[in-house]
Order: structure tokens, then sequence, then C-alpha cells
């Protein structure tokens, strides 16, 4: 009766350790399966997740705040573009662990470029100046160009400009590009006008006096 009584109660325990259900995993959940900013923003994401046992909540890439109240917050600030990187949201407990995804896509911001003078006036034969300033993010270095006349790029994210002029010019247009090597190119514009200036003649002599019958003479330059 005792073993009868014994292996009943050791089925019994068994059958019910056999029954009891295993853990179960953690969700989580993401707002946004595709975030898309411009180079030099901040890109954000934000979601949920659940768990019937003390939970961690992680990302792989950027930066994961857990809420404490079954949210979390997502954030990474973009120094450049970045072309579809997967980032995993990871909820893990003791039932294990749970990953959704999403896509981060950084896309290049063209730079920005300024010229100081809109309108630039000589007279001919003088030097002509301009200059300007241009940015972008850190992570792209600028190529600054003119296409007339010589811009100098000072490396401290300003650029100056000259041209010596040797005869009249009536409105030209001057382009400055500011090329980020990502295939972002920003320009802008300004006019140069020269202006014709007159010949300069001198007489060596401002009074000429002879006798009659006499050759008068006189010189000078221009």
């Amino acid at each position: 009766m005792k073993r009868t009584l014994l292996a009943i109660t050791c089925l019994t325990i068994f059958g019910l350790v056999a029954a009891l259900p295993a853990a179960a995993q953690p969700t989580v959940v993401i707002d946004a399966g595709d975030i898309a900013v411009s180079e030099g923003a901040t890109a954000n994401n934000a979601g949920t997740f659940t768990s019937a046992s003390a939970i961690s909540i992680t990302a792989d890439f950027g930066t994961l705040v857990d809420g404490t109240d079954g949210t979390w917050t997502w954030s990474f600030v973009s120094t450049d573009d970045i072309a579809g990187q997967i980032v995993n949201v990871t909820a893990t407990d003791t039932g294990g662990s749970t990953v959704d995804s999403f896509t981060l896509t950084v896309n290049n911001a063209p730079p920005a470029v300024a010229t100081d003078a809109g309108d630039v006036t000589v007279t001919e034969g003088a030097t002509a100046n301009n200059a300007g300033a241009f940015t972008d993010v850190a992570a792209d270095p600028i190529t600054i160009t003119a296409d007339f006349g010589t811009v100098v790029d000072n490396t401290d994210g300003t650029w100056t400009w000259s041209f010596v002029s040797t005869d009249d010019i009536a409105g030209q247009t001057i382009n400055v590009t500011a090329d980020d090597g990502d295939g972002g190119q920003t320009v802008d514009s300004f006019t140069l006008t020269v202006n014709n200036a007159p010949p300069a003649v001198a007489t060596d002599a401002g009074d000429v006096t002879v006798t009659e019958g006499a050759t008068a003479n006189n010189a000078g330059a221009f």
C-alpha cells in the first residue's frame, strides 16, 4: 500500500512539473520601423516592452533609455551620412530575450556657403576682392572653388577671393562652390563690375614761348 501511494505521489509530482508552463519571453515593440534624418541632426525612436519578471532593455547602436514604466526611448546624434543601419532593440528577462529592429538612414546634407558682398565694383587696373564663409558637419571636408578669379580657403570656415583687373568688365557673375565630397554642393554668387578708366595724359611744360619764326616744342606722357 505504501509503495502504491509513493508511486502515485511521484507520478503526480512529476506530472505537475511536466505540466508547468515555461516562463514567457518578454515582448518589445518599436514605434517606427524606419528613421531618416539629415547628417548633423538627432535621430529619435521609442517603443514599449513587457515582461513577467525583471527586465533589461538595450540597443546595439545609439543610446537607449528605459522609461521604467514599460516604455523606452532611443536617440543618436549623427555626424555623417549612414546608409541603412540596422538597430536592434533587445528585451531580456529570466524567460529569455526578444529582439525587434528598425532601420536608421542619415542623409548627406549639402554644405552652406555665403558671400559677404553681392556686388563688387572696381576700376580697371585695380584688384577686386570679396570674402565669405562656409560650413558643414565635421566629418565632411569642404573644397571651395570659384569659376573666375582666385579663391583661397582660409582653413577656418572662411574664404577670400581676388581678381586683378586689366580691362573693363560689365556684370561678370562669379560662382563660389562648396563641395563636401559626398555628392553635396552649394553655390553662392556675386557680380563683378570693372569700370573703364579714362586714359591719362600729361604735358611737360604748361607754357611754351618762342620768337616768331622759331619752332615751338613740348612733350609729355600718356
